[in-house]
């Protein structure tokens, strides 16, 4: 016979004891805040190094242009101290823009074409002729270049009125601070409208008196031309409309007296190849 202390009970249920998990002595809770630090720290790195990456891949002109675009003119060096291929202005005011071969006019040219572009992006009735602004440096001065498109003309077939004169005057808000003289320039195509001579020469006569009521000074214009078909856009095709254009010059040199200094007023004559004498 089996001892009774050896058979379970029937009816005998199991004891489960729960005992409270005690933290060792010496342990502390866990600090996760200087994860949370470190990540910032390595996160800050990362772009720092990438900020890095993009300088030194980036062009030298294309780094010059952003610091000039933020960079505010100032008045040139003293006559005598100005740099090989600079103007150096007595009176001050904002430096020219150079003809000299280097990065910097470049820059310049390039941060003045992107203020056009974006002054035109910002109106409406503009941001259609935007693609129709052409800037480059050239032997004689930046040109500023707005010309015809197939769907975009900027004169009507045969008229010297501009169809967009806002797009002249949002250019001259932008030149009408700089000292460097202006050449307007008038062009045709070999299509031909009539008389281009003449034609070429009222667009570009009709441009400078729109340049002249936008704020440019009567002393910064040094000659207002028609060229006609002579000088194509596009010489392989003379009869694209990109041909059709008006040409804006700064020329390399400041205004030859300053306003009210005695110089004498004389009106515009037209001459027999289409030239305009300011």
């Amino acid at each position: 016979m089996a001892s009774r202390h050896l058979r379970p009970a029937a009816n005998a249920r199991p004891v489960i004891r729960r005992r409270a998990r005690q933290t060792p002595r010496g342990v502390r809770p866990v600090n996760v805040q200087w994860k949370v630090a470190y990540a910032d720290f390595a996160t800050a790195m990362m772009a720092f190094f990438m900020l890095l990456w993009l300088i030194s891949s980036s062009e030298k002109v294309s780094l010059q242009g952003i610091a000039d675009y933020f960079t505010p003119s100032v008045a040139a060096p003293a006559a005598g101290a100005a740099a090989e291929g600079d103007i150096a202005f007595a009176s001050g005011g904002p430096e020219p823009l150079s003809l000299a071969p280097s990065d910097k006019t470049r820059a310049r040219a390039d941060a003045l074409l992107r203020d056009i572009r974006t002054a035109f992006a910002a109106d409406p009735d503009l941001a259609p002729l935007a693609d129709n602004v052409l800037l480059e440096p050239a032997a004689d001065g930046i040109h500023i270049q707005l010309t015809d498109t197939a769907l975009r003309p900027m004169f009507a077939e045969g008229s010297a009125v501009p169809l967009a004169p806002d797009a002249f005057r949002t250019i001259a808000a932008r030149i009408g601070t700089l000292p460097n003289r202006i050449a307007v320039e008038g062009h045709t195509d070999s299509a031909g409208e009539g008389d281009d001579w003449q034609l070429s020469a009222r667009r570009a006569v009709a441009v400078r008196d729109i340049l002249a009521a936008g704020g440019v000074p009567a002393d910064r214009f040094a000659a207002v031309t028609g060229r006609a078909a002579s000088q194509p856009l596009l010489p392989d095709a003379p009869a694209r409309p990109e041909n059709r254009r008006i040409t804006i010059i700064l020329l390399d040199e400041p205004p030859a007296l300053a306003p009210g200094a005695g110089r004498r007023a004389v009106q515009a004559m037209p001459s027999q190849t289409g030239n305009i004498a300011p």
